[in-house]
């Protein structure tokens, strides 16, 4: 099977309206580079099937250092990780990281709403785009070097990190990036797509569509006989009889379910003539019965005791910065500062081991030290 075509983006396309707008550079037949607009090139494709390499002026292409613990939250992380470097708020934006390299995570964050009007536009032209790329890590096998693309020049510093300046503004920002001396690649268009090309048949790239993006993977292979086909209809059919019969059940279950809740609220009326709403009926009566019972196996005391140990067994390496207390479902919230995740996990370890249930919430890098919200909750 041939490969899928590399439509190599010019940089803003990401943010290009109209298929007219995106300036595209791919290989014809005969390996030669053309360059057009994504439309024009649409129609002089020998294949739909396409791969789309990104311009990394368009996404944010670096890494981040975790530890394995950290790894493990990373999709969580790596909006407050990149914070000062996202020029988008993160619910904006999608984010893609690749497999660590002595403990890096090279990362890309990318607009959400430019990618998914860029699928919808490569399908209103008839393409099937395969994947998403970014250049500047499918180049990454030259790197450092500079590769000069029309009036820009493409920085490739190392294997994690790639921006895309002006050519005129070569002296004033080579410096400033601690680049002064990088040399520029020598490499013609088509060598660089032969490049690219191999990256991509070694899996060397992060894969964009992800999610919902992700395209659908085509089944191939034998048809069914006539005895298959005509087995898993009446497997169909016994499956939507069986489907029926438990939506018949399900709706008695709920008739009768309706019922006992009419009975609760008129008997609950009865015990307390002075609560008139009843959506809550449930919560409602576990709060009156909490408040007739006793107060020593709940409320604040049962939750800052267990708590207090554990911070104090923690003192040298958690600072409690803040507590509060909510009576209505009893839980402690406690803002943390402490010098590692590590010691997070270990303080809400202490306090599972004390028959409370924590949780970490908020987690912030700040330098040297690490903040985070602490929910603490009666165990289950």
């Amino acid at each position: 099977m041939a490969e899928p075509t590399l439509i190599w983006l010019a940089a803003g396309s990401l943010s290009a309206s109209t298929a007219d707008d995106m300036v595209v550079r791919w290989q014809d037949s005969s390996a030669t580079v053309q360059i057009a607009s994504l439309s024009a090139a649409a129609t002089q494709l020998a294949t739909t099937e396409c791969r789309l390499v990104l311009s990394v002026a368009d996404v944010l292409f670096t890494d981040v250092a975790l530890n394995r613990k950290q790894a493990r939250h990373l999709q969580r992380l790596l909006p407050w990780l990149l914070e000062e470097q996202l020029v988008d708020a993160p619910d904006k934006l999608y984010f893609a990281s690749g497999k660590p390299i002595a403990g890096r995570y090279p990362v890309v964050a990318y607009a959400r709403e430019g990618l998914h009007a860029l699928m919808h536009t490569c399908s209103e032209l008839g393409l099937e785009v395969q994947g998403v790329s970014v250049d500047a890590q499918l180049l990454a096998a030259l790197s450092p070097a500079l590769i000069a693309l029309d009036e820009q020049l493409l920085v490739l510093a190392d294997n994690h990190h790639g921006v895309m300046i002006a050519a005129a503004d070569r002296a004033a920002m080579l410096p400033l990036l601690g680049l002064s001396e990088l040399t520029e690649q020598t490499l013609s268009q088509a060598e660089l797509f032969q490049v690219m090309t191999v990256a991509v048949r070694t899996g060397q790239q992060l894969e964009l569509l992800q999610g919902e993006l992700r395209p659908a993977e085509q089944r191939r292979g034998m048809q069914l006989s006539q005895p298959w086909q005509r087995v898993l209809i009446i497997a169909a059919a016994c499956v939507a009889l069986v489907a029926l019969m438990l939506m018949a059940q399900t709706w008695r279950y709920s008739a009768a379910a309706e019922q006992q809740w009419q009975q609760a609220a008129s008997l609950y009326n009865q015990l307390f003539p002075s609560d008139k709403a009843q959506a809550l009926l449930e919560s409602q009566f576990r709060s009156r019965l909490s408040k007739l019972g006793s107060q020593s196996q709940g409320g604040f005391m049962a939750l800052m005791v267990p708590l207090g140990e554990s911070l104090a067994s923690h003192s040298k390496a958690i600072t409690a910065k803040r507590i509060q207390y909510d009576e209505r479902d009893n839980t402690l919230t406690v803002d943390i500062e402490a010098a590692s995740y590590d010691g997070l996990e270990a303080l809400r370890n202490k306090v599972s081991e004390g028959g409370l249930s924590a949780e970490i919430a908020n987690y912030r890098s700040q330098g040297e030290s690490v903040t985070a919200r602490l929910r603490v909750t009666t165990g289950s």
